[in-house]
């Protein structure tokens, strides 16, 4: 059976050439952000999808913008709860080792 030339050509070019939506040198079919180019292909929370396109990095729950631990899955304090209380509060060190309490919150000790 004879094949028509374009249909020959056209499985040659899907085959050579595939789709890369974004530019980022990346196949689709290979790509974790479809739409935003990321050609390190970095998946902080190795759930498929690129950290340039994860609005979450972390899976903790808590969106990027609003995580003071955008990276650190085992730290979910958002920004508006870091901002809350007074100078003073944020100053208390109620086991008087040197760290004020809130930042042993933060840190996790």
């Amino acid at each position: 059976m004879k094949y028509p030339i374009f249909v020959i050509a056209m499985l040659f070019s899907s085959l050579v050439f595939a789709a890369d939506s974004d530019g980022d040198g990346l196949p689709d079919n290979q790509d974790n952000c479809l739409t935003t180019a990321n050609p390190e292909q970095v998946d902080s929370d190795e759930d498929g999808l690129g950290d340039l396109c994860d609005d979450d990095d972390d899976g903790d729950g808590v969106v990027d913008n609003r995580d003071v631990f955008p990276l650190d899955s085992t730290q979910t304090i958002t920004q508006s709860a870091k901002r809350v209380g007074s100078r003073a509060a944020a100053r208390k060190d109620s086991d008087d080792d040197g760290i004020p309490d809130f930042d042993e919150l933060l840190l996790g000790i």
